[in-house]
């Protein structure tokens, strides 16, 4: 990590000195080290295995605390420049990764540790650490051969590309509505939303307040503003964002659908029925048909409950003459009460 950070003492990064190009020389740097480790596997002698592999261990650390880095900044202070850097790193890392979780020898190491005499004499924790560490190489392929195991690979990097444009396009989405606010529209906010509202304004150029789809701006106008075609205005943007009714190239549908194509199939590659059931090889749930029951039981002893709040709800409503209670209502209304 450089200067950014100490893997000894792991002081708060100093943000303000953080570039695209010393992050992406960070996350390059790390790369290129944990890459060469994994490499190493091969050569590994009977009975060093648990010192390579904490090596190796290390070495991944740095590297996903260089990335971590990249990727919070990308997050919450996204500029072209840093979502640049993190889509042109992000097909290494993916790859990094998917050969990871498919090299034979490094598998083979965890695999002598966990069936030697050692391994009795290791932590709880540490034990516990070496079968998780197996049971993702099985998750990851590591049994796969032949078309099976390129297929799986280009699968992983086509859904780490999908994943990124997916948030891309809900970030751009959010930051693209910007609605000045009139005097009547104000109405009912306190003088704290107002504030945070006038302060984006003046932010975008505008001499009034005015509303984004950021969650502070969003909720300030969902729970206090009096004039209901606002809030109607505000939620149909918020709970429409990168989809068919925006620009075409910001509609997240055809990457949700791609995105549940790759999972099926990435899961039938690995011997499971149904993406959910990969998923919860590593959740506590033991099945599928489980996690149904449980929802559908939650659910019922919810409803109840649900229908005396919205009763209430509605209660409240007929006390400012609506005849409904519309999804853009309940906050409001839920404040008053």
């Amino acid at each position: 990590m450089g200067q950014f950070l100490s893997p000894a003492a792991l002081p708060l990064p100093n943000f303000p000195e953080l570039t695209p190009d010393s992050l992406a020389h960070s996350v390059k740097h790390q790369l290129a080290a944990a890459s060469a480790l994994v490499a190493e596997a091969e050569s590994v002698v009977a009975g060093g295995e648990l010192g390579y592999l904490e090596t190796l261990e290390q070495a991944e650390n740095q590297l996903q605390q260089a990335w971590g880095l990249l990727s919070h900044l990308n997050a919450v202070r996204n500029t072209p420049e840093l979502r640049d850097t993190y889509n042109g790193l992000l097909p290494e890392l993916s790859r990094f990764y998917t050969e990871q979780g498919q090299h034979q020898p490094l598998y083979r190491c965890y695999q002598r540790v966990a069936q030697s005499a050692a391994f009795a004499q290791l932590s709880p924790a540490r034990q516990e650490a070496i079968s998780l560490a197996l049971r993702d190489f099985e998750l990851s392929g590591i049994a796969l051969e032949g078309d099976a195991k390129t297929r799986y690979a280009a699968i992983s990097e086509r859904l780490s590309q999908l994943s990124s444009q997916f948030s891309d396009h809900l970030l751009d989405a959010t930051q693209a509505f910007v609605h000045p606010l009139s005097a009547e529209e104000c109405a009912g906010l306190p003088e704290s939303s107002l504030g945070m509202l006038r302060q984006l304004g003046e932010a975008r150029g505008f001499q009034q307040p005015v509303v984004t789809l950021d969650g502070p701006a969003y909720l300030a106008i969902m729970t206090y503003a009096d004039h209901r075609p606002l809030r109607e205005k505000v939620y149909r943007a918020y709970v429409t964002r990168a989809s068919e009714t925006g620009p075409a190239e910001q509609d997240n549908g055809p990457l949700m659908e791609e995105i549940l194509a790759l999972r099926l199939e990435m899961a039938q590659l690995l011997g499971f029925d149904s993406y959910a059931a990969l998923s919860l090889a590593t959740k506590m749930a033991p099945d599928v048909s489980a996690v149904t029951e449980f929802l559908e039981s939650l659910a019922n002893r919810a409803r109840p409950f649900a229908l005396k709040d919205l009763e209430r709800l509605k209660q409240e409503a007929t006390t400012l003459g609506l005849a409904t209670v519309e999804p853009w209502d309940s906050a409001f209304l839920a404040e008053r009460i």
